[in-house]
């Protein structure tokens, strides 16, 4: 277990939390899910205590885009929703390639 998989196991709750389709803003999103539930803001305050600020938002980004694929990086913005990040990745989710699975007819 690496110094930052409390914050993958973070971000993932995060992450099953909100709606689908993800949109490009999901980092943003994410970290809205965490500011706004007392129980994840509890375990990122944790997270920034042992690890720093920087260290959380940075590999909760990276945890973030891992967990969808590795979509393309669109480009750094500034944050809209959350308070916890001054700026993030939006993220081609669009883009993704769909399941390998073909459907029967």
């Amino acid at each position: 277990m690496g110094k930052t998989d409390p914050v993958r196991r973070l971000v993932k709750r995060a992450l099953c939390s909100l709606p689908k389709p993800y949109t490009e803003d999901v980092i943003d999103d994410v970290f809205r899910a965490i500011q706004d539930d007392d129980e994840l803001r509890r375990w990122y305050d944790g997270c920034c205590e042992k690890l720093g600020k920087e260290t959380v938002n940075s590999w909760g980004g990276n945890w973030i885009k891992k967990a969808l694929g590795e979509p393309k990086n669109l480009g750094q913005v500034a944050s809209k929703r959350n308070t916890l990040t001054d700026s993030y990745s939006r993220l081609d989710v669009a883009g993704m390639p769909r399941s390998s699975k073909r459907r029967r007819r």
